[in-house]
């Protein structure tokens, strides 16, 4: 089944990660994720954030943060 025009978006992220070997620094790692996602401003809007790589005690492994987002809908008064 072919999806409507209306079903049909782009969305936008950007990922981050700690340095391979550098421990696990997620403190470091979410106030990085929340200052770029400062910057945005009112011109996006984040939908989803996905986490993971937290709990591997793998040698090399790292902790990464993906936010999606939008252009936001709503009006620069």
């Amino acid at each position: 089944m072919r999806a409507a025009k209306q079903d049909m978006w782009t969305t936008h992220h950007f990922s981050l990660s700690t340095p391979a070997g550098s421990g696990q620094d997620v403190a470091a790692l979410l106030h990085t994720a929340a200052d770029r996602i400062e910057k945005l401003g009112g011109k996006w809007d984040v939908f989803a954030v996905d986490v993971g790589g937290l709990d591997s005690e793998e040698p090399g492994s790292t902790a990464y943060i993906t936010v999606f987002t939008n252009p936001s809908n709503r009006s620069s008064a």
